[in-house]
């Protein structure tokens, strides 16, 4: 398009705005615009010259956006409420004084708005002209209501394309927090307006809705009131009214249960996210006549169940778009929910998950925000809902070490409702770690008696979502150590648990039982169920020791005593070496899942990045395709042959370690022998078919080790074989199974001269007593090696990409951190 020509017959002079086309680009949408100078020109001569003065200067916005995103008109009046209380018509009326600068303020509002939801492609509002009509031709304006009564805050808009807007004093002149929020009540109003464009599938007439949020009652004959999807249409316009708020303020909102300061909405969310509840003493108690909600509000909370939804429609516009404020996808999002031929059953959850599922993938959105409710609710929990607030019924449990805590669904309330969540804030005390203590080992276990609900339950710890197995037969859990957790004021480790249940198709989502079994060790030297122990081990104490004649020989830990042991049946290490490989599989895309949510943030806040995400998605696919070639090649007849020749071993290995004291350092001893057989049990072993050591401290390190050993005839040694003077080293085992460890040893040591003939003979002797959590799923050697080793800083490189929770990238020395 050309130039524009002056109309004072000069050529334009330099600086003159031209007519400039441009695009942008907005999530593949592409919105064409024009800036539209209106120009005033003021003409006239002066000293036969011709001047041109721009007296004023105004640009707005013409759009070329797609049919169903071109409104017929941006433009809007605000007139006095034309129906009375007896519902008779009544003529319009301007409105007079200051109501008539509250008019103005919403019109102006309004007006912003309009050219905000356009822009974004939102199709345009259910709203009659100033007409009452609701086809709108070329200089029609939509027409909105003032209401007459002054003292609500609160606007609204109906099915009849009704809009009708607060007239409070709060309103013009906010003062309050209460104020301050509902200023844009009519941005509000106007996304239900676009919610009820007849391009959305929005019905006429809304179940009824949570019976103890129906505050309004529900009127059945006006579909007026809390409604079964006011969750959705409440919870998103009240969601859209907080980034209009942030959009016009340069600020970040937030959360009452977060510590803002701002009024808002607020409800719990250990509720079905579509079925809230009121708290107990708000139930009702507008019936009652107390003053809870009017004491909320002063301080700014607003209690609703619908309305209280909007965090998570937050939630989602951050997930599927960014934190940065001039992301559209944050609202746009909501698009391709509304669109969905919905809503399927009560509440819409089937639209929902299909507009989620649809938006990630028209937004080409990382793989971790992809799959709908079934990824996005769990995230939402972990990372947004990480404050003991939002949880009505959050359980506090304390733990010492070593300790145990059971919890079942029976116990915290019944069934895990759908698309719910239940919570517990676990504070563990524990003795400071130090550079020579043991670090104490924590596992959360999740178990449900039903197969079918196993998918949908998620384990969420602090703000992660915990992946399961991809072997259902393996257990569903979390193990981490003292020495990779922050401390409280108090000295205590926390961690906020929750359970979360969704199905992948969460309207499908069924209630579900579960336990929750949080282990601090979960190697008891007392017995943490006595059902588990058999009675005939009850002259053993519990805990263990080991006696002999230096501290290389000496250890010894009683009731509280630490252990981990594990009998590594031929079926049990064949099962594991089939789970490594769909393990490493599953750690390597978690893996990449947390790479692509690092690399997000970092491109959110504008921080430069080592790979692009086309370049980290080449990089796992090349990662997968040599994983996937290797397994089909030798690597996987390998491991083929390996699962069949350990199947048919006929003898079984225990492995333990027990962690105690020698005088005021911590030591440990370590338990190998090797049990004939292909299980374990009650028997007796001699000779080199065992092995007891004792390491006197923490550190493994083989420099110290050899530095802290007695050197020449101060070195006490095993007897060995070829000597005629040792006894025969024996091991009696009373107990040998995954939940119970129980048996006492006894063998000689020799201290030698220099030429290695005998000074001294010493006996050592022992016992151990130990009982565990753990079943025959766990009992293998990868969660063993889970155990004893930090899989996270990559004590053993090899074997992290194949321990449950292992990691693969994870560098070795990195600051503890979870």
């Amino acid at each position: 398009m050309g130039r524009m020509q002056n109309p004072c017959g000069q050529a334009p002079e330099a600086g003159m705005p031209h007519f400039q086309t441009k695009t942008y680009d907005m999530t593949n949408h592409a919105f064409s615009y024009r800036w539209m100078g209106q120009i005033q020109i003021i003409c006239s001569n002066s000293g036969g010259a011709i001047r041109t003065i721009l007296a004023t200067l105004v640009f707005g916005l013409l759009f070329a956006a797609p049919a169903w995103a071109r409104w017929p008109s941006l433009a809007w009046t605000v007139v006095e409420q034309e129906v009375d209380m007896l519902e008779f018509v009544l003529p319009s009326r301007t409105p007079a004084g200051e109501r008539l600068l509250m008019a103005q303020k919403h019109t102006d509002m309004l007006h912003r708005a309009s050219i905000w939801f356009q822009l974004m492609g939102f199709p345009a509002p259910y709203q009659i002209n100033q007409e009452r009509e609701f086809k709108l031709t070329t200089g029609d304006r939509y027409l909105a209501f003032l209401k007459d009564d002054s003292s609500q805050i609160s606007s609204s808009h109906n099915k009849a394309g009704r809009m009708f807007l607060a007239s409070n004093p709060g309103f013009l002149r906010p003062v309050s927090k209460l104020d301050h929020l509902m200023e844009p009540a009519a941005v509000h109003e106007l996304f239900h307006a676009i919610q009820r464009n007849r391009t959305y599938r929005f019905p006429d007439r809304l179940l009824p809705g949570p019976p103890e949020c129906r505050n309004p009652p529900f009127d059945n004959n006006t579909g007026e009131g809390l409604g079964a999807l006011d969750w959705l249409t409440e919870g998103t316009a009240a969601y859209i009214q907080i980034r209009w708020l942030e959009k016009t303020h340069g600020y970040r909102y937030g959360h009452p249960f977060k510590d803002s300061h701002r009024a808002n909405w607020v409800r719990y969310f250990d509720q079905p996210l579509d079925w809230g509840s009121l708290p107990p003493n708000l139930r009702n108690s507008a019936a009652k006549g107390d003053s809870l909600i009017s004491q909320y509000k002063t301080q700014g909370l607003g209690w609703w169940c619908s309305y209280g939804t909007w965090y998570f429609w937050y939630a989602m516009g951050e997930m599927l778009g960014s934190k940065q404020a001039n992301d559209h996808r944050r609202q746009t999002y909501l698009h391709y929910i509304f669109k969905q031929p919905g809503p399927s059953g009560k509440t819409g959850l089937a639209q929902v998950d299909a507009g989620l599922k649809n938006a990630a993938n028209i937004f080409d959105v990382i793989s971790v925000y992809q799959g709908g409710l079934f990824n996005l609710y769990p995230l939402f929990v972990a990372r947004y809902l990480d404050d003991d607030r939002f949880y009505e019924h959050l359980k506090n449990v304390t733990l010492a070490s070593p300790d145990l805590y059971k919890a079942s669904s029976a116990q915290s309330g019944g069934p895990l409702q759908p698309i719910a969540s239940r919570a517990w804030r676990l504070r563990i005390q524990l003795p400071d770690d130090s550079a020579d203590s043991i670090p104490y080992t924590i596992r959360i276990v999740l178990e449900t008696p039903d197969d079918a609900h196993r998918e949908a339950l998620h384990l969420i710890v602090d703000r992660k979502v915990i992946s399961p197995p991809p072997d259902p037969t393996a257990l569903y859990s979390y193990t981490t150590q003292s020495s990779r957790r922050l401390r409280n004021e108090e000295g205590e480790i926390e961690l906020l648990v929750r359970v979360a249940n969704v199905a992948r198709d969460a309207a499908e989502t069924k209630e579900a039982d579960f336990t929750l079994r949080v282990e601090v060790e979960g190697f008891y030297g007392e017995e943490a169920d006595k059902s588990w122990v058999d009675q005939a081990a009850g002259e053993l104490p519990p805990g263990f020791d080991i006696q002999g004649p230096d501290l290389f020989w000496n250890c010894t830990g009683g009731t509280k005593a630490r252990a981990s042991f594990t009998l590594m049946t031929p079926d049990s290490t064949a099962t594991d070496l089939e789970r490594m490989p769909p393990q490493m599989e599953q750690n390597i895309k978690s893996d990449f899942k947390l790479a692509e949510s690092k690399l997000k943030e970092l491109v959110d806040k504008g921080i430069s990045t080592p790979l692009s995400p086309d370049e980290l998605k080449a990089l796992q696919s090349h990662v997968e395709d040599q994983i996937a070639t290797a397994m089909a090649g030798q690597a996987g007849a390998i491991i083929d042959a390996g699962v069949g020749k350990l199947r048919a071993k006929n003898e079984t290995t225990l492995s333990a370690q027990f962690s105690g004291n020698h005088g005021t350092k911590a030591c440990q001893m370590m338990l190998r022998a090797t049990l004939p057989g292909p299980s374990g049990g009650a028997q007796t072993l001699t000779g080199d078919q065992f092995s007891v050591s004792v390491i006197p401290t923490q550190t493994l390190r083989l420099q110290q080790l050899i530095a802290l050993a007695p050197q020449g005839e101060d070195k006490w040694g095993l007897c060995d074989d070829e000597n005629d003077a040792c006894m025969t080293p024996e091991l009696i085992l009373e107990h040998a199974e995954p939940k119970h460890l129980a048996g006492s040893f006894r063998f000689q040591v020799v201290r030698e001269d220099e030429h290695g003939e005998p000074i001294e003979y010493q006996t050592v002797s022992g016992y151990f007593n130990s009982t565990s959590t753990h079943t025959d799923q766990d009992s293998g050697l990868l969660n063993h090696l889970n155990r004893i080793t930090n899989t996270v800083t990559g004590d053993i490189p090899w074997t992290n990409p194949a321990l449950p929770g292992g990691s693969t990238f994870m560098q070795k020395n990195q600051t503890p951190k979870d």
